[in-house]
C-alpha cells in the first residue's frame, strides 16, 4: 500500500491539514510517514498517558469510525483536471489512500482508452468528514460517488443504459479498482450487470472470477453489488486500512487534544409489548435524547421484539489494526469451474445504507 501512495502521490496536489500539521511534498516522504506510523508500537507513555509530543501529521489520514457514522482528519483534497472533473468540490475530501487508489484506477483507463475524458467525481467526503447530506455514508473519506463514461453526450448524474454506457472504459475502470486498489465495494444497479459481466466476457476474463465478483462464492460476498437508483452514478467504498489503522494508534491522541468525542460502548436490549423509549431510558439511566441518537431515532416510536443499543459509561479499547482482506484477484480462479462455486448466502452481502 505504501507503493501505491508513492505511485501516485505526484497526482494529490494538496493534504489537508486539521490542526495545524504540515504536508508532505513528496511521495519519499509520504511513504515515510506512513512506514513511521506503521512501526509506532504505541502511543502512551508508561502511565497510559498520551504523549502530547506526537505530531497528528506523523500518522496521515485518519479515517475515524464507520462511514455513516465517521470523522476524517489530515484528508487529501482531489483535483480537477485531466484525470477528474469534480462536481462539488468542497467535497472531494478523502484518505490518501482513497485519492491514490481512485487516480490509479483512472490513470490506468486512460493508458489502455486514449482520449478519454475527464471522470466526473461526485461527492467523496467533507474536509473533515462527519454528515454529508443526502447520504448516510461519506463519512470517513473512504465513500466516492463516480460517474460513467459515456458513448455520446457526457453529463453528470445522466441515467446510464446498454445502449449509451461506454462499456469498455467502464469496465476496464471497474477492473482496475478491484485488481489494483483495495477496494471494499461496488454498487451498480441490476439493470447494468449483465451488461457490464457480457463486457468482461467478450474479452475473455476468467468465468469463474466473474462469477465471485458479480454473486460471490463460499463466505466472500460478491464485490459488484446492486444498488437501487446507481444507474447515474457508481458508488465505490476502499477500505483504506492504514488510514483506519493510523486512526486507531492516533486515538490517545485525538481525545487528548479533544478532536474527537470518547467512543461509546453499547449494552443491546430486546423491546418487549408495551415497552417505550421513556421506561427503557429510566431502567437503564439514560436519557431519551441519548437512545434516540445510539438507534438513529427520530421520534420516540419503538418495536417489540427490535434490538436497541444502550449507550453505557466506558470507552472499548480501539482496535490495533484494520484487517484488509487479500485482493480478489482472476489467476486465483483460474482452476475453478464456475458451476461448482457455490453462490455467497444473502446474509454475506447484507449492508447497512450506503446513501
Amino acid at each position: 500500500m505504501i507503493s501505491l501512495l508513492a505511485h501516485s502521490y505526484a497526482t494529490l496536489l494538496v493534504l489537508a491539514v486539521s490542526g495545524g500539521v504540515s504536508a508532505p511534498t513528496t511521495p519519499r516522504e509520504a511513504a515515510a510517514r506512513l512506514a513511521k506510523a506503521a512501526a509506532a508500537p504505541a502511543l502512551s507513555s508508561p502511565k497510559g498517558e498520551p504523549q502530547a509530543s506526537h505530531e497528528l501529521g506523523d500518522f496521515g489520514s485518519l479515517s475515524l469510525g464507520e462511514p455513516n457514522r465517521g470523522r476524517l482528519l489530515n484528508g487529501v483534497r482531489l483535483r480537477s483536471g485531466p484525470l477528474f472533473e469534480l462536481v462539488t468540490p468542497d467535497f472531494s475530501w478523502g484518505t490518501e489512500e482513497t485519492v491514490a487508489s481512485l487516480t490509479r484506477a483512472t490513470e490506468l483507463v486512460h493508458r489502455r482508452h486514449p482520449g478519454t475524458t475527464p471522470l466526473h467525481v461526485g461527492h467523496i467526503s467533507g474536509r473533515e468528514g462527519g454528515r454529508l447530506r443526502p447520504h448516510l455514508s461519506h463519512q470517513s473519506g473512504r465513500d466516492v460517488d463516480l460517474g460513467f463514461f459515456y458513448v455520446d453526450k457526457r453529463v453528470w448524474y445522466r441515467r446510464a443504459t446498454p445502449q449509451n454506457l461506454d462499456l469498455p472504459r467502464t469496465w476496464t475502470l471497474v477492473r482496475a479498482l478491484i485488481t489494483e486498489t483495495d477496494v471494499e465495494i461496488i454498487l451498480l444497479d441490476r439493470s447494468l450487470h449483465q451488461s457490464l459481466r457480457a463486457e468482461a466476457e467478450r474479452r475473455g476474463e476468467n468465468a469463474a472470477w466473474l462469477h465471485s465478483l458479480f454473486h460471490g462464492v463460499s463466505d466472500l460476498p460478491p464485490l459488484i453489488r446492486h444498488a437501487r437508483g446507481h444507474t447515474t452514478h457508481l458508488h465505490v467504498r476502499f477500505f483504506s486500512p492504514e488510514a483506519q489503522t493510523n486512526a486507531q494508534r492516533a486515538y490517545p491522541i485525538l481525545l487528548a487534544k479533544k478532536l474527537v468525542e470518547p467512543a461509546v460502548a453499547y449494552n443491546y436490549y430486546l423491546a418487549r409489548n408495551g415497552d417505550t423509549l421513556g421506561r427503557i431510558a429510566h431502567r437503564f439511566g439514560v436519557s431519551v435524547q441519548e437512545l434516540q441518537k445510539a438507534n438513529n431515532l427520530r421520534g420516540t416510536v419503538i418495536q417489540a421484539r427490535r434490538t436497541y443499543r444502550i449507550p453505557k459509561e466506558g470507552t472499548p479499547a480501539p482496535r490495533a489494526e484494520i484487517k484488509c482482506p487479500p485482493r480478489r484477484l482472476p489467476e486465483k480462479f483460474s482452476q475453478t469451474k464456475p458451476a461448482a462455486l457455490p453462490v455467497a448466502s444473502p446474509a454475506a452481502g447484507l449492508l447497512p445504507s450506503f446513501e
